[in-house]
C-alpha cells in the first residue's frame, strides 16, 4: 500500500495536467500512487504516457460530469491517505515529504488541509497558448501544522458567515481535494452512511460527514502547491451562467437533494446547491439532523453570487428568491440589504510576486533571489504616459483601485461603466458610460479594474471605438497591486 494515493479527475485539460505530473514525478517523497482519471477527448493520455511509471494508473471514466469522474475514480485510491487535486494544480517538489513530516509529527491525523499559491496568467482563458504569468506566492514564515477542531470547524461551515465559496474555509478540514483523508476515515463513513460522495459537490459537500466522523483533524499552515487560474472553470461557468449549474446537478444524478437548500429547488447560485448538500448530509447525522445552514447568511451569499450571472433568471426561478428574502425578520432585511451589495473576499497574505515564463519555473519553491515586485512599477509608467487615467468598472475592485492610485498621487478623470448611468460619482469622482468618453484621441490611459472575466469583452469594445491597445492596462491581480502600494507606502 502507498502512503499517498493522489485522483486527478480530468476533462480535456492535457496541457494543464502535465504540470501537475511533472511536479509529481519530481517530488522528493516517493512512496505515493496517482491515478488519473480522463472523461475527456483530447490527448491527456499522450501526456500521461511521458511521464508514468509503476506508480502512475490511468483510467478511462465512461460517463461524463464532474461528480461521475470522481465517483468512478474513488475504489481505485488504495493509499493509507487518499487526497485529490484539480487538473489545473501542481505541488512544490517538497510538497508530499513536508506532507509525510507533519502526518508523523502530529501522530497520524484523519483529515489534513494544506494551501495553494496561485499562478495567475498573462491570458487565463482556456483557449491561450501563452503560460506566462505571475506567481503570487507566500513568504515562508507560515511553517508547521497545527490542530483544528471537528465540530468547530463543521459549524463554522454551516454559518456561512464569510458570505462566499472563495475563502480558504471553502475548502477546508474533511474535504478530499486540497488534501487527505485517512483511508480508515473513508471506509468508516462509508459503512456508517453508505455511498461516500452522496451529494451534488464532490469538493464542497462531500466534506460534512468525514469532518463529523473524525477523530484527529490537522491544517498544514503553509502553501504547499499552486492553483493555475483559470476563467472558464467548470465552477466559473456554473457561476455565471445557471444553464450549466442545471446541467451539473442533473449529471450528479442528485437532484432530489435541491429540496434541501436553504431557497428550495433554486438552481441558480452555487451557494445555494452547496447548501443543500450541508443541510442533506445533516440530516444524515441523528445528533445534528436539526443544524442547518445559517439562513440569513447564506441568501447574502446566494445574492452576492448572483451578481456574477450572465444570464437571464426566469420571473418564475426568481420568485423563488424573493420570496425567501422576504421571509426574513425586518432586523435580518436590514444586515441582508447592507451586506448584499458588494462582493467580500478574504485576502490571502501574499507577500511575494514572481514574473514566470511559464508554470515550470515554479515546480521548486521560489527562493529569496527570485523575488521580484515590477508589477507596481509597471502601473506606475503606464499613468505617466497619459493625460487622462480612468478606471474601467465601478464597483467593488474599481474602488480598490482608485484608491491606490490616490494613494500613489495619481488622480483618476473618471470611472467608466459600459451601461448608462444616472448621473453618479465614486468618491466625488464621475461615473461615465463608454458613449460618453472620446478614447480615440490617442491621450486617455484605461485601466481594467473589474473582474478578469470581462477583459476580452472591455478590449474588443475599446478596440472597436478605437482606443489604441498601448493605452490599456490589465490589473490581473488586485491583493497584489494592493499589497505592493502597501509596501510602496511604508518606504515613502
Amino acid at each position: 500500500m502507498a502512503f499517498f494515493s493522489i485522483v486527478i479527475p480530468t476533462a480535456n485539460r492535457a496541457r494543464w495536467i502535465e504540470y501537475g505530473l511533472k511536479s509529481l514525478k519530481s517530488q522528493t517523497f516517493k512512496d505515493f500512487e496517482v491515478i488519473v482519471s480522463d472523461n475527456g477527448d483530447d490527448n491527456t493520455k499522450e501526456i500521461f504516457d511521458k511521464y508514468a511509471d509503476e506508480r502512475f494508473k490511468y483510467i478511462k471514466c465512461p460517463k461524463k460530469g464532474l461528480t461521475a469522474n470522481w465517483k468512478f475514480a474513488f475504489p481505485y485510491a488504495n493509499g493509507k491517505y487518499v487526497g485529490y487535486i484539480q487538473n489545473k494544480m501542481f505541488f512544490y517538489s517538497d510538497a508530499l515529504e513536508k506532507t509525510y513530516n507533519y502526518i508523523n509529527e502530529s501522530n497520524l491525523p484523519e483529515t489534513i488541509v494544506y494551501y495553494s499559491d496561485l499562478y495567475e496568467l498573462d491570458d487565463n482563458t482556456e483557449e491561450a497558448r501563452n503560460t506566462s504569468g505571475i506567481l503570487n506566492f507566500q513568504e515562508p514564515i507560515l511553517t508547521g501544522w497545527k490542530y483544528v477542531d471537528s465540530m468547530t470547524t463543521l459549524l463554522d461551515r454551516m454559518s456561512w458567515k464569510d458570505y462566499t465559496m472563495s475563502t480558504k474555509r471553502a475548502v477546508g478540514n474533511g474535504c478530499i481535494i486540497i488534501g487527505f483523508l485517512h483511508s480508515g476515515l473513508i471506509e468508516r463513513v462509508q459503512k456508517k452512511y453508505g455511498e461516500f460522495f452522496d451529494c451534488i459537490f464532490p469538493d464542497f459537500g462531500g466534506a460534512i460527514l468525514p469532518l463529523y466522523e473524525s477523530k484527529k483533524n490537522i491544517e498544514i499552515t503553509e502553501h504547499l502547491s499552486v492553483y493555475i487560474s483559470l476563467d472558464e472553470t467548470t465552477g466559473a461557468r456554473m457561476t455565471q451562467y445557471h444553464s450549466k449549474l442545471k446541467e451539473f446537478i442533473k449529471l450528479s444524478g442528485k437532484e432530489h437533494i435541491m429540496q434541501y437548500a436553504t431557497v428550495h429547488n433554486y438552481c441558480v447560485s452555487n451557494t445555494n446547491v452547496a447548501t443543500a448538500d450541508y443541510n442533506y448530509l445533516m440530516s444524515k447525522i441523528p445528533e445534528l439532523k436539526n443544524l442547518k445552514c445559517n439562513r440569513l447568511n447564506a441568501l447574502i451569499a446566494t445574492a452576492i453570487e448572483k451578481q456574477r450571472l450572465r444570464e437571464d433568471v426566469t420571473p418564475e426561478e426568481e420568485a423563488l428568491f424573493i420570496n425567501a428574502v422576504n421571509d426574513l425578520s425586518e432586523s435580518e432585511k436590514v444586515y441582508y440589504n447592507f451586506l448584499s451589495k458588494s462582493y467580500p473576499r478574504e485576502e490571502e497574505n501574499l507577500n511575494y510576486i514572481k514574473e514566470c515564463s511559464s508554470p515550470d519555473e515554479v515546480i521548486e519553491r521560489p527562493l529569496d533571489k527570485d523575488r521580484k515586485n515590477d508589477v507596481l512599477p509597471d502601473l506606475l509608467n503606464f499613468c505617466k504616459k497619459h493625460k487622462e487615467i480612468y478606471c474601467y468598472g465601478a464597483g467593488h475592485w474599481g474602488e480598490v483601485v482608485y484608491r491606490c492610485l490616490k494613494m500613489l498621487g495619481i488622480k483618476v478623470s473618471g470611472f467608466i461603466i459600459t451601461g448608462r448611468p444616472q448621473e453618479a460619482f465614486v468618491d466625488g469622482v464621475r461615473v461615465y458610460s463608454i458613449e460618453e468618453i472620446d478614447v480615440d484621441t490617442g491621450d486617455k490611459g484605461i485601466i481594467l479594474s473589474l473582474d478578469k472575466i470581462w477583459h476580452g469583452e472591455i478590449v474588443d469594445i475599446l478596440e472597436k471605438r478605437g482606443l489604441p491597445k498601448d493605452n490599456v492596462h490589465r490589473i490581473l491581480s488586485f491583493r497584489t497591486i494592493r499589497m505592493l502600494i502597501d509596501r510602496y507606502i511604508q518606504k515613502i
